[in-house]
């Protein structure tokens, strides 16, 4: 009786996993973001089209609801913040507006790469699933090291849910 709960439990994980690593796969094609969580309710959003892989926005879920955290890469999208949080006090159309814009300049700049030399490079979106995917061999780990050693305050941008 034993062998057969650790057996449905096993059972049970491996789905868990197999579902998990589904939805994350869809949500990295649909948003154009990759989602890792972390510690304290916080979350990690990659966005695909980023000049570096190391790029990301922080979040954390409150009572107050979702809230955006500072990190290094959030100070570079100041005029974003400004228009769909300060303004707007919206989080999707922030987040849509800045796979907007980094999908521009990347078309830009592989029309200027283009124009330069014959050869091309590799999709991005198809360099960012290979990450996740080694990344999902790892088990997250790699992750998880990288965010105890943080540097990212804890300064808040509120946006109500209404």
């Amino acid at each position: 009786e034993l062998k057969s709960s650790d057996l449905k439990n096993k059972r049970l994980m491996e789905m868990f996993k197999k579902t998990s690593k589904e939805f994350r796969e869809f949500v990295l094609q649909t948003t154009g973001f990759r989602i890792d969580k972390t510690a304290d309710n916080k979350y990690k959003m990659y966005p695909i089209y980023a000049e570096h892989s190391t790029n990301y926005l922080l979040f954390q879920m409150s009572e107050n609801g979702i809230e955006m955290l500072e990190s290094e890469y959030s100070l570079e999208l100041s005029e974003l913040m400004e228009l769909h949080l300060e303004q707007n006090n919206s989080i999707p159309m922030f987040l849509a507006g800045l796979i907007v814009e980094l999908f521009r300049e990347q078309q830009v700049g592989a029309e200027e790469h283009s124009d330069d030399s014959e050869g091309g490079e590799g999709n991005v979106l198809d360099d960012k699933v290979e990450e996740e995917e080694e990344d999902d061999n790892d088990d997250n780990d790699s992750h998880h090291s990288r965010d105890e050693g943080s540097q990212d305050s804890d300064d808040v941008i509120c946006v109500d849910d209404d």
